[in-house]
């Protein structure tokens, strides 16, 4: 709604103008009542109600009995969690099943700052005890980002000395990786639609919202790309007897330095250096083409074993490359000129 309403004066030095009448009645404002006076940097006045402390947590319930397929129930935790409520309730109209209890004990691992907070055999109760502020996205992110790169490093490693060790170590830090994504994603949800919160957490324009969410979700599929990568190496990494081509290995170190180009960019917000790590991608398919005209000479399950490789270092090199168009995004949203 979109209104014009011309200032009135009151007394010699102040001015005035009414609020409209329908926002008035939809936040139960009388006389004498506080608002909130937000000077933005575009020039902007926010107006908005003081709200009580006392006020309502949000909370979603969730009918256990319909959630009968597989890993339902922990989808439905997750994106009740993304969207910033404090409370879920999950109801039965008899007894949760065991398969819902293990998918809400599994799923609580990777919610940070929630827990049961009453229990019985029909229902459970979650609630979060995290305050957004203590959480600046930024900081989030420089940590997705390193833990990102570390297991897209040591995945490398894996493959290419077939260490089933590593592989796994890999493989454990997953759980981290959505940990940390997922705070993300909440913490931008709550910075969209409260400015207190966006102003808390560092997140009060909307483009850098935006593009934060790009970067987080790229963030978390090179993680679990590394994963992937480190799942093959224990799958047939025994069973072979041939080493894996250099050429892997130049594919692999091409994409860690455009991972670490292309946020270093973002962070900078500096055009030239999100273009150069774009442009290494066609560096990386011309290798990648290259190989797969070789891979012929491999018997069958090393061939497979090189294209599956090659297959999830490149998606890893074209999630760095969207960190990059991001971070011009970011840059050309951010000023008038370049």
């Amino acid at each position: 709604m979109v209104e014009l309403r011309r200032l009135q004066a009151v007394g010699n030095y102040s001015l005035s103008v009414s609020l409209p009448r329908e926002w008035v009645r939809r936040h139960g404002l009388r006389k004498g009542d506080l608002v909130v006076l937000e000077a933005e940097k575009d020039g902007s006045l926010r107006i908005s109600p003081v709200k009580e402390e006392s006020e309502a947590l949000r909370v979603f319930t969730v009918n256990a009995d319909r959630c009968v397929a597989p890993n339902m129930l922990k989808r439905i935790l997750v994106g009740c969690y993304i969207l910033g409520y404090e409370s879920v309730k999950v109801l039965s109209s008899t007894r949760l099943r065991q398969e819902h209890v293990e998918e809400v004990n599994s799923v609580l691992r990777r919610l940070m700052g929630v827990g049961v907070m009453e229990e019985s055999m029909n229902h459970l109760v979650l609630q979060s005890i995290m305050e957004p502020s203590k959480f600046p996205v930024e900081n989030l992110l420089h940590r997705l980002h390193s833990l990102s790169l570390l297991m897209q490093r040591v995945s490398l490693q894996a493959y290419m000395s077939r260490d089933k060790s590593l592989a796994e170590d890999v493989i454990r830090l997953e759980k981290d990786s959505d940990m940390l994504y997922w705070l993300i994603l909440r913490q931008l949800e709550l910075a969209s639609h409260d400015p207190k919160v966006a102003k808390k957490v560092g997140v009060e324009d909307l483009p850098l919202n935006w593009a934060c969410r790009s970067v987080a979700k790229s963030l978390e599929s090179i993680a679990d790309g590394a994963e992937r990568l480190c799942n093959l190496v224990l799958q047939l990494a025994g069973s072979l007897s041939e080493e894996p081509p250099s050429d892997l290995k130049t594919m692999g170190e091409t994409s860690l330095r455009m991972h670490e180009e292309a946020f270093k960019a973002f962070v900078k917000k500096d055009v030239e250096l999100a273009n150069e790590a774009i442009e290494s991608l066609k560096q990386l398919r011309e290798i990648e083409l290259s190989l797969y005209s070789r891979v012929t000479g491999y018997r069958g399950e090393m061939a497979a074993y090189i294209v599956m490789a090659a297959h999830y270092v490149r998606e890893t090199a074209v999630n760095s490359a969207r960190i990059g168009e991001a971070a011009i995004n970011l840059a050309l949203a951010t000023s008038e000129a370049i």
